[in-house]
Formats: structure tokens, sequence, C-alpha cells
């Protein structure tokens, strides 16, 4: 339980180095720090996914009911979806929510984009991600990421991994059409400092 402590414990240490707080008017934000990237791990997970798929599994209905999936085709791996879900992982380190920093909707990513699955925590390897996301002992409102990675309309999906002064962010991105780019022959592991622009959010008073 400590390394999910949450969610918003690390995160809110993620932000505090990397960014003051948000302002309430709209300004440019420019944000330098190290990323550390591990897409051979990110890229384990894609058999946990379809072995899972594979073998058959359930969820909750909103009636409490289980509903069976059979067993279900493999998802496949697209280059595109990576590159999205790369970059959605940064973003969470600075704003945890299914939304850009910047206030656009991750769906201006890509009209290829059509559901998400984000996470962070600290020390989280591929398993413990993957294990969350199952969500075994949720009620149907909490089996969200449960459905998307058994959702009968997902053919596609790119996984992002990584680590932001010690907080590993997660994101799985997928999408209802086929792969449209194929596997890079080498994932990316390495080191950078990395400087961003964005417009903070103007929050609500």
């Amino acid at each position: 339980m400590k390394k999910w402590i949450g969610l918003l414990v690390s995160l809110l240490m993620v932000l505090s180095v990397c960014m003051p707080a948000y302002a309430q008017e709209n300004e440019n934000m420019d944000v330098k720090t190290t990323i550390t990237y591990s897409q051979s791990e990110a890229l384990s997970m894609l058999k946990m996914m379809n072995d899972w798929r594979n073998a058959g599994a359930w969820y909750y209905q909103e009636d409490g009911s289980k509903a069976d999936t059979g067993a279900l085709p493999s998802l496949s791996y697209d280059d595109e979806l990576e590159s999205i879900a790369m970059t959605r992982a940064k973003q969470i380190a600075i704003l945890f929510a299914h939304q850009q920093p910047d206030g656009q909707d991750i769906f201006a990513l890509s009209n290829r984009l059509h559901g998400e699955n984000i996470a962070a925590g600290t020390g989280i390897n591929a398993a413990e991600a993957f294990e969350k996301w199952k969500e075994e002992d949720q009620p149907f409102d909490g089996q969200g990421h449960r459905r998307n990675v058994l959702a009968t309309d997902f053919q596609s999906v790119g996984i992002g991994h990584v680590t932001i002064n010690g907080v590993d962010c997660w994101v799985q991105d997928f999408s209802a059409f086929p792969c449209q780019s194929e596997m890079k022959s080498a994932a990316r592991d390495d080191i950078v400092m990395q400087r961003y622009r964005f417009q903070k959010v103007r929050l609500p008073a």
C-alpha cells in the first residue's frame, strides 16, 4: 500500500519539484526536469495484457452481476500510440488527469486515441502497475481501467513508462483502430534532461 499511497502524495512531490503552484491567471510555464525512459519494461506489459485477454476474464456490470468476456483477441502494439503514451506519461507527472497540462483534451493528441489508463507511484514496475489496473476487488464503479484492458472495441495499444523525481508514471493508450504503425526495433531506455513549455490552466476560484 505504501507505494500507491498514494498516488496523490507522490504526485504532489513531483509537482513541488517540477513547478510552482498554479496561478489564478493563465501564464506560460517552463519546466525542466530529468526523465528516465523505460520502454523495454513498458513493452513487457503487452504480454501480460494479452495473456489475460486470451485466457478469458470478467468484469462487473452496473447491476453488480459478472460478465464473462470469453477469450479475447490480442491487442496489437502501435508505435504511434506508444509515442502518445510516452508523452502522456511525462504529462501526468505535472497534472494527474485525463487532460493535458495546457488544458487541452487528451484526444487532441490523435484521432486514433480512444481510451486511456494512467497510474503513478514510487517504485512501481510493470507487473505492479498492471495488477493495479486489473481492479479485481473493485465494484463496477472502480473497474474502469479493467474494462479498458478487456474492451472488445479496442484493437491496438501503446504503453509508456517514465520515472520523474523517483515517481513512476505509467500510461496505456488504446485505439479502436487496427495497428497502423509497426513497433520500433529498439525500445527507448535512456535518461535525459528535458525542458518543455506550456500554458498553465486557470483554476476556478
